[in-house]
């Protein structure tokens, strides 16, 4: 892919450059996720949905569309973003925008005996759900990015 990357790996950039540096960030991960959908859809076209991928591998769209749930699990549905790091992983989450969210992507398929669960799923839903959850995301980190510090991003799970 030639494109040009966040220039950005060094983590406390990310963590205390507000919410700017952050939007940026995730912009370009989410853009080279979508990258890699399109990458796929190009080589494997309509066999994409049927793809049934090496053993210990997850299939493709669920795997593109798992960081769309983590993002909408650890940030839009968790109550207790505000406390950063202090959250408790373990709170009540809010209802996804995916009926059954958490039974399709908690768990990868491959731990699952390999059941593909996403078998309705095409790479437009895919995509779809990649944009929204990005969006809300945005929207979170503006309206708390304004304190400078933004605890919205730094899930407890996910900071040393």
């Amino acid at each position: 892919m030639n494109h040009q990357s966040f220039q950005s790996n060094d983590t406390a950039t990310l963590r205390q450059g507000g919410s700017g540096v952050l939007s940026l960030a995730l912009m370009d991960a989410r853009n080279q996720t979508l990258g890699l959908l399109s990458a796929f859809e190009a080589s494997l076209g309509e066999a994409l949905n049927l793809c049934t991928p090496p053993a210990g591998f997850n299939p493709p769209l669920w795997t593109l569309s798992h960081l769309a749930w983590f993002q909408e699990y650890w940030i839009a549905r968790n109550l207790q973003r505000q406390r950063g790091p202090g959250a408790d992983p373990a709170a009540t989450r809010l209802a996804s925008v995916v009926p059954q969210a958490d039974l399709l992507w908690r768990v990868p398929p491959v731990v699952q005996m390999g059941v593909n669960r996403l078998a309705p799923w095409d790479p437009a839903q895919v995509r779809a759900y990649l944009l929204a959850t990005l969006e809300t995301t945005l929207e979170l980190l503006d309206k708390n990015g304004q304190r400078g510090r933004c605890p919205v991003l730094l899930p407890a799970r996910l900071v040393p």
